[in-house]
């Protein structure tokens, strides 16, 4: 679901490029879509401190921690964000100047920090979260409290906000709102360690209808970054409570088909962006460049699920194995 609302936001904006329609669909309201982001920070919070906090604390852990975050993340991305710096070298009408600078290429390879976005655009929110594992990471080889490190780094982050926002870079990244969302996934985690959520089929469907009201008729909200943050953070825990619970109870039946497309979901937030243009270029340049844009946006929608789906299937699991082998 977060990697799909990514793909209808991205659909729409590209679009709305001059060189396309140059207008985008909808009035741009598939631009909200964008909170789908905000969905996968809570997830990826919640999954590392479901399967690791045990590990804090115990520095031995450390090395199997970092080899199964570096071959889930790195190979995949890699595979992509090579091949397009060289398009991009290739092709100096192609792209953005800071998509060819060489320090850029470097900082993007590493998913670090940087002044501007990585060669491979959706790779920001990458970024974001290499700095999470990283503070996880610290949390595993020190004896600090983590309730006491996350709540901190979260009031931190609230204060700043609301005192200097926007943020200049490097604070944009280290205090940013986004990791908030990250903490309240952590959270969540903790609490289901040790609790039984109530009511958790109320509390799933509540939580993802939040979700969507804001998403559809929350603009202030959209606009607005910690307040976002918040109302779609928390409305993603108490999803992912009411979730995480009635599967427990074995009262959630996953079909085959929505377990293939969630276990493409990083494939297809990887390659959505090169599908859409590649799709685009094919249909103007064929001739086909006057779709409705009512078909233009299914159809890259469908395009980009495909693209991830197969990705997933003939690149990604095998790259990940050959990874976890070398690594083991």
């Amino acid at each position: 679901m977060a990697a799909f609302l990514v793909v209808m936001t991205h659909a729409g904006s590209i679009l709305g490029e001059p060189r396309y329609y140059a207008q985008e669909p909808l009035g741009g309201w598939l631009r909200g879509f964008r909170v789908g982001v905000d969905f996968f920070f809570v997830v990826s919070g919640f999954i590392i401190a479901y399967i690791h906090w045990n590990d804090l604390g115990n520095p031995g852990r450390l090395r199997s921690y970092m080899a199964s975050r570096f071959s889930r993340v790195y190979p995949p991305y890699w595979i992509i964000l090579i091949p397009l710096f060289l398009l991009y070298l290739a092709f100096p009408n192609a792209g953005q100047p800071s998509q060819r600078d060489p320090l850029n290429f470097v900082f993007s390879v590493l998913l670090m920090p940087f002044p501007v976005h990585p060669v491979l655009g959706v790779a920001w929110t990458l970024v974001h979260e290499m700095f999470f594992y990283s503070v996880f990471a610290l949390l595993i080889v020190t004896q600090f409290s983590p309730k006491r490190v996350l709540l901190g780094w979260a009031l931190v982050i609230i204060v700043l906000n609301l005192s200097f926002s926007p943020l200049a870079f490097p604070l944009s990244i280290f205090f940013n709102p986004f990791n908030l969302e990250f903490i309240v996934g952590v959270g969540s985690a903790v609490w289901l360690m040790r609790h039984r959520a109530p009511a958790p089929l109320c509390m799933a469907v509540a939580g993802l209808a939040t979700f969507a009201g804001f998403l559809f008729f929350g603009q202030y909200v959209l606009e607005t970054p910690l307040l976002a943050r918040t109302v779609f953070g928390l409305s993603t825990v108490v999803s992912i409570i009411g979730f995480v619970e009635l599967d427990r109870q074995g009262r959630v039946q996953v079909p085959a088909w929505l377990q293939l497309l969630g276990a493409a979901s990083y494939s297809m937030y990887l390659v959505h962006g090169i599908a859409q243009s590649a799709t685009l270029l094919a249909l103007f340049k064929s001739g086909w460049g006057s779709l409705p844009m009512l078909v233009a946006v299914p159809l890259l929608a469908a395009v980009s699920v495909l693209a991830g789906v197969l990705y997933h299937l003939l690149v990604e699991q095998r790259i990940i194995r050959i990874a976890r082998r070398a690594l083991a």
